[in-house]
């Protein structure tokens, strides 16, 4: 091909048509450049084609991850609301007569509440995959991307209040640590088995415990805690569930 024009333009010197050849050296330019804008073309095309499919199979891959963080939300939703009903279940034995307080109901209670911490426990691989690779400024939908961009703020909320809640159930084990009888409780449970050691001999009481204004103050707290961490997981919950059907109209 290049020998055809090399003698093309040979022969228009030759003859010393110099119109001609300036016209024809003009046409070859225009020639070349239109090639190379096509090759452009095709490549940003290329280019745009990989892009949509990298997006999609992050996008999948998210959609897996936001199933999964959704169901382990829902579970620990439950943790907590079984935890607060213990809270409360608190309240009422602390307004109560001791005499008429049963041991193993105050026990069986203590357990329900400060037995546990609250962690809702996610995956991100894939969103922390999509931002450090940089792909995420590459997301065509805007909603998807603001959505993704922001969630680690989001868990960073969720954890903090978590936190919160988890801390007065810290204050309340270290309470019953310092003036209560911690064997007492295992016994109470029957959990002795667990710990591998007898009951005690002679019996003690946490009754002590519902006449305690500090301790009573630790409960209601918690509570409150409680309460609004149960109000961000249901906030959280319902984002999820957006970004799941936005990442399904996408995909789909």
């Amino acid at each position: 091909m290049l020998k055809f024009f090399r003698r093309i333009r040979r022969k228009l010197l030759d003859k010393g048509n110099l119109k001609k050849y300036l016209m024809y050296a003009f046409g070859e330019i225009l020639l070349v450049v239109v090639g190379i804008l096509i090759a452009l073309q095709i490549n940003n095309r290329n280019e745009v084609n990989k892009s949509i499919e990298r997006q999609g199979n992050y996008l999948a891959l998210i959609r897996t991850e936001m199933s999964n963080n959704l169901k382990a939300l829902q579970l620990e939703e439950d943790r907590v609301s079984e935890q607060l009903l213990g809270l409360r279940e608190f309240i009422v034995i602390c307004d109560q007569p001791s005499s008429e307080v049963s041991e193993k109901i105050l026990s069986a209670t203590w357990a329900k509440v400060f037995s546990k911490t609250i962690k809702f426990k996610y995956e991100n691989g894939a969103i922390t995959e999509l931002i450090s690779s940089g792909v995420l400024k590459e997301i065509r939908n805007d909603s998807i991307r603001n959505m993704l961009a922001s969630w680690e703020v989001e868990i960073a909320k969720v954890h903090g209040q978590e936190n919160e809640l988890n801390a007065y159930i810290q204050k309340g084990n270290d309470y019953l640590e310092q003036y209560g009888s911690v064997r007492n409780i295992i016994d109470e449970n029957n959990g002795n088995a667990w710990w591998r050691f007898e009951k005690l001999s002679t019996a003690r009481s946490n009754k002590f415990l519902l006449d305690s204004k500090e301790f009573e103050n630790i409960v209601v707290f918690a509570i409150g805690t409680g309460q609004t961490l149960e109000s961000r997981y249901k906030d959280t919950e319902q984002q999820i569930e957006h970004l799941i059907q936005k990442l399904d109209a996408e995909l789909n």
